[in-house]
């Protein structure tokens, strides 16, 4: 229970995201809520999972930076098929935060 306080008295305590579907499972289930921190302009954190904003949905997914410009969604559930977004989608892309923990629906704590 310590560690969920020290969560609420952290500045990004605001930044959560409720996990709709079961895309990333094992690692967040429907129900779980993804910790973030918000992106800041220009600056990505690498190959990570991160809250993105595409086509009107906001969702969670695995990222993975291509040498020519696009990036690969990676959904960790073994029924989700990733995606590739090439270079010239990506302006239709945004990146709302890299997820740094996650709450689980029973509350209990786990960063990543």
């Amino acid at each position: 229970m310590n560690e969920i306080n020290e969560i609420f008295n952290k500045e990004f305590f605001k930044n959560m995201f409720l996990v709709e579907c079961d895309s990333m499972k094992p690692h967040l289930k429907k129900g779980d809520i993804a910790v973030y921190e918000p992106m800041q302009l220009n600056r990505r954190v690498g190959a990570s999972v991160y809250i993105l904003k595409m086509h009107g949905e906001t969702f969670v997914s695995r990222v993975q930076f291509m040498a020519r410009g696009g990036i690969q969604l990676i959904f960790d559930d073994e029924e989700s098929t990733n995606e590739m977004i090439s270079k010239e989608e990506l302006k239709d892309v945004v990146f709302v935060g890299h997820v740094i923990g996650r709450i689980l629906k029973d509350y209990s704590l786990y960063e990543f």
